[in-house]
């Protein structure tokens, strides 16, 4: 996952994503810095920052690299393993921090939503137009059973 930092919520982080998103279209024929460049667009947005909506709304190149199916695909993943991590751990401060860990894959899922942009957390039509579908990187749909912990963690079947 991208460093998780802590930002003030009063903070105007369109600036940054701005140059974020430049970064992101630029290096869209180099895999790795396109891949992080797009997880850190996508921090930004599961953070409480204001970000100009109309930055938000502004086409996004996801086509290269899996497409926004692979940052959907890579946030479940980081989901999942924070999930197990949570079942396994006996210290109240690493649940709390795995806890914390799923919470912030699932947001940032969500920011992926739209097709071709980013989206808040928070953003009503994600309700009725957005899309969390995703594919292994070899093309195949994810099967049921790769959701069952998800299911677990939402019904609190946790450990708890």
């Amino acid at each position: 996952m991208v460093p998780l930092v802590q930002w003030l919520p009063e903070l105007d982080a369109s600036a940054i994503y701005v140059r974020l998103r430049d970064n992101f279209e630029a290096c869209r024929d180099r895999e790795e810095l396109f891949v992080r460049c797009g997880k850190a667009m996508a921090h930004l947005c599961t953070q409480s920052v204001k970000i100009d909506k109309y930055l938000l709304w502004r086409y996004l190149a996801w086509h290269r690299w899996g497409g926004r199916s692979r940052f959907i695909r890579d946030a479940f993943m980081d989901g999942r393993l924070a999930y197990n991590q949570l079942k396994n751990a006996q210290q109240e401060d690493a649940r709390r921090k795995h806890k914390a860990d799923v919470r912030t894959a699932l947001r940032t899922m969500v920011v992926h939503g739209s097709d071709y942009r980013l989206s808040l957390p928070d953003d009503e039509d994600l309700i009725w137009d957005g899309d969390l579908r995703w594919r292994h990187s070899d093309g195949l749909m994810a099967s049921c059973e790769e959701f069952d912990w998800l299911i677990d963690y939402l019904t609190g079947r946790n450990g708890e």
